[in-house]
């Protein structure tokens, strides 16, 4: 698999960050969802200190113990997304694209391959 050149790295990050971090926004609304659903049906029907029981019957989920842990793994994720999208998509080192030689900033060509900095071959002049 070829290594993405400079301008097109940030480009795929941008667009995988923005992924991340929208999953991470649908985890926290739906898991707040799920917890606020499961509260104010048990305030609905006779208080909130029976929201623990209401509706647990055989076949109910409860919404708190579903959506507590989504809206945590959604804020961890949305913390972390920066982290996450740069261990996903690793920008390719100071070197040739080419062959990997560690070439100097002010070199056109690769001394090693001839590899343009452009990314021209050495024929195509």
């Amino acid at each position: 698999m070829a290594a993405m050149q400079g301008g097109r790295i940030h480009l795929a990050r941008a667009v995988a960050l923005w992924a991340v971090r929208g999953v991470a926004a649908a985890l926290v609304l739906y898991g707040a969802y799920l917890v606020m659903a499961r509260l104010v049906f048990a305030a609905m029907s006779g208080g909130l200190s029976g929201a623990w029981q209401v509706w647990t019957g055989v076949g109910e989920d409860h919404g708190v113990v579903r959506g507590v842990p989504m809206v945590v793994c959604g804020l961890a994720l949305a913390f972390s997304s920066r982290w996450v999208v740069r261990w996903m998509m690793v920008a390719p080192g100071a070197g040739c694209v080419r062959c990997g030689y560690a070439t100097g900033p002010g070199d056109e060509r690769c001394p090693e391959c001839g590899h343009g900095a452009g990314g021209e071959s050495p024929g195509a002049a």
